[in-house]
């Protein structure tokens, strides 16, 4: 048995019973992203990730089925590029749709940029021609002329968590309880989804 404690933060991999894990709530986010963009009458919703988001498309598919929103297979688009690449390689795709979806959650950021970047080359814009919702809220989030809406994991939050937990363990070293803590993550709403209601 070891005597120092193993914490591992945000990621749910093999052995997971053997170590403590810190980690967000993503599928109560991600359902509460969803059901956000359907208040605001969007269930048009499209998908646009990369090899690395296929976790969270799955996410999305089973909070719009809880939600009784359609899913379109068409409208869900996994690039083998990533980062912005991936972003606007996917919008390119939407754009050659008839029926266009009206709302875009994408798996991270920096996609979102990229999805950004390829509606404004087309002449359009966000959110009046397509809304967006990520996830990261990294720094550049709110400092575009449209900032976007997106799920903050609250790393600072994880990292505070996994070291008060690990001080806690080794100060109890007969405590041998393994631990999965889970932290509720935030839909930062800024001006990146339209109200279609």
């Amino acid at each position: 048995d070891r005597d120092f404690p193993i914490i591992v933060v945000n990621y749910l991999g093999k052995n997971k019973n053997n170590v403590d894990y810190v980690n967000t709530n993503d599928t109560t986010a991600i359902r509460n992203a969803i059901e956000y963009l359907k208040q605001n009458g969007h269930e048009k919703i499209a998908f646009i990730g990369e090899k690395f988001t296929l976790k969270t498309k799955n996410m999305v598919i089973a909070a719009m089925n809880a939600l009784n929103i359609p899913v379109r297979n068409n409208y869900f688009f996994i690039s083998e590029k990533r980062f912005e690449d991936a972003g606007y390689e996917c919008m390119e795709k939407i754009y050659s749709l008839q029926d266009k979806p009206t709302a875009i959650f994408t798996g991270y950021d920096n996609i979102a940029l990229g999805v950004m970047n390829c509606i404004k080359d087309h002449g359009d814009s966000v959110p009046n021609d397509f809304s967006i919702i990520s996830r990261n809220n990294i720094s550049f989030s709110s400092h575009k002329t449209v900032s976007l809406t997106t799920i903050n994991s609250n790393v600072i939050k994880l990292c505070e968590i996994a070291i008060e937990h690990m001080f806690k363990k080794q100060d109890r070293k007969h405590f041998k309880i393994r631990e999965k803590i889970l932290v509720k993550p935030e839909l930062v709403i800024r001006n990146s989804v339209k109200d279609l209601t």
